[in-house]
């Protein structure tokens, strides 16, 4: 049955004490397809995808990947079946980028054909470190750290689908800490994920982004779905002025996709020549 190959959130609804964070959100990721969670700070988007990846169990509603409750599973069975770039991941040792890509290489067992070395090396150029393989890892930037870690999780991914799994990747705001070139290398290796059959689900802010690379949006407002559909039909001005509070134009590029910028003034007494008579200095020149 189709069903059974998607990435399920089920009436959900989580709260912190006495914050509710998320109320009765129902949403399926689909094989195939890159879906971006969206909206506002503090709409409930890692939220979400806490719960869907499982590491998080909702008070109300319930999780599934495959029609299985991810609250059965193993840490090892999770691993194996899906995998997860945190907003700001945790591992600090002294390893260099290679050795830090190849613990994504845990799950699978010592009897898989899974050949290490080979996805390690894929995983690297993925993410656009493999000149970083040698570096150790704690004198990397911060937006090639993140880029390392990715390529972690990229192997991850391939040690689970040895192992049966590899079914979906999770990404909590991967293209953050990246300049303009690697958030493109990172998106564009998620669209190559979704195209070889996993479900990708991206917490993402820059909306232009996410309409280029996203096969459908699901907007959070409150703790609560406020739209879900492809980015074009989504991602409208009257939609977006009224989630975010600060007027928004949508154009569209040369493909169609929305292009999302917000419309307001840089100077709130509209004088647009402060300081003109000050020169503009060169780099050459400074």
């Amino acid at each position: 049955m189709r069903d059974r190959a998607l990435l399920e959130a089920r009436d959900v609804s989580l709260s912190f004490g006495a914050a509710t964070v998320l109320q009765g959100v129902s949403l399926a990721a689909r094989p195939g397809e890159v879906l971006a969670l969206c909206g506002p700070n503090g709409a409930g988007k890692s939220s979400l995808l806490s719960i869907l990846s499982g590491e998080q169990r909702p008070r109300r509603g319930d999780a599934r990947l495959g029609g299985t409750d991810l609250a059965s599973l193993s840490p090892l069975a999770l691993a194996r079946r899906r995998v997860v770039l945190e907003q700001h991941p945790a591992i600090d040792v002294a390893f260099t980028v290679r050795e830090l890509a190849a613990l994504g290489a845990a799950p699978a067992g010592f009897d898989a054909a899974f050949e290490e070395q080979a996805a390690v090396d894929e995983a690297l150029e993925q993410a656009g470190v493999e000149t970083l393989a040698d570096r150790a890892v704690r004198t990397l930037s911060g937006g090639e750290r993140h880029r390392a870690h990715f390529a972690r999780v990229l192997v991850q991914l391939a040690a689970g689908r040895a192992e049966g799994g590899g079914e979906a990747m999770l990404l909590d705001e991967p293209t953050a800490s990246l300049d303009l070139a690697h958030q493109a290398t990172v998106l564009r290796a998620a669209r190559a994920v979704a195209a070889e059959g996993a479900i990708v689900v991206v917490v993402l802010h820059d909306l232009s982004l996410a309409a280029a690379f996203a096969d459908r949006i699901a907007l959070l407002a409150d703790g609560a779905l406020d739209a879900v559909g492809a980015p074009a039909d989504v991602l409208t001005s009257a939609r977006l002025s009224a989630l975010y509070g600060v007027d928004i134009a949508v154009e569209r590029d040369a493909s169609g996709r929305p292009l999302v910028r917000p419309v307001f003034s840089l100077f709130e007494n509209g004088d647009q020549n402060v300081h003109r008579d000050e020169p503009v200095q060169s780099r050459q020149r400074l």
